[in-house]
């Protein structure tokens, strides 16, 4: 099984080979492998996430500090509340870019230390290029109530616009997050209160502040 572990390095054949005869005896070699910066690391993580069961909860939350990309199984495993500080910590230090990751610390964080961990978060991405990833970034983020990621999102509506399907993906967010039902009032309305949005927590809807 090792051997056929280097060899699906540069395989496909030999990955999906080794994922077919791969065991839960073979579990402990995976884990090795797992904390060596090696070519093998890759597909053995990915049988070793294959194989894992309730009976891996501890062994997760022990290599998760090391190997940020078992945090795809957080959530299957049910480990939130254990691995919520692992999680925060790693995304910070940007470290771990998994939106699995990101909606396991948001869902656990309490209101006014989301807000705190968001702020920090949404920080770490001001000079990225890539307007799709930050967007979808700041949908997740104003899905909890951060105003800046709504203010990217609304003021960056026109470059939205050119893509048709973007646009509706991002309207359908938009408006579920406020009042209005169409974007240029939502966009008339931020431009003349812009600086006194906040979210309103009970009723979900991005409102002036009153």
């Amino acid at each position: 099984f090792e051997d056929l572990l280097a060899n699906a390095v540069n395989s496909q054949y030999f990955r999906d080979a080794a994922k077919r005869l791969a065991k839960p005896s073979d579990k402990p070699l995976l884990k090795r492998l797992l904390l060596n910066s090696g070519r093998q690391r890759y597909p053995a993580l990915d049988i070793y996430v294959s194989l894992i069961d309730e009976n891996d909860k501890a062994d997760v939350l022990k290599l998760l500090p090391d190997v940020p990309e078992l945090s795809r199984c957080v959530t299957r495993l049910g480990i939130e509340k254990e691995a919520v500080s692992i999680l925060k910590k790693q995304l910070l230090q940007n470290r771990n870019s998994n939106i699995e990751a990101l909606e396991v610390v948001l869902n656990q964080l309490a209101p006014e230390e989301r807000q705190d961990f968001m702020a920090k978060f949404w920080s770490l991405y001001d000079n990225i290029r890539s307007n799709t990833w930050k967007c979808n970034l700041a949908i997740i983020l104003a899905q909890k109530g951060f105003v800046p990621a709504f203010c990217f999102l609304v003021e960056n509506s026109q470059e939205f616009r050119k893509n048709p399907d973007h646009r509706k993906y991002i309207w359908e967010r938009l408006q579920k997050l406020t009042s209005f039902t169409d974007m240029d009032s939502l966009e008339k309305w931020y431009r003349e209160n812009k600086s006194q949005i906040v979210f309103n927590s009970e009723k979900e809807l991005f409102e002036v502040k009153k």
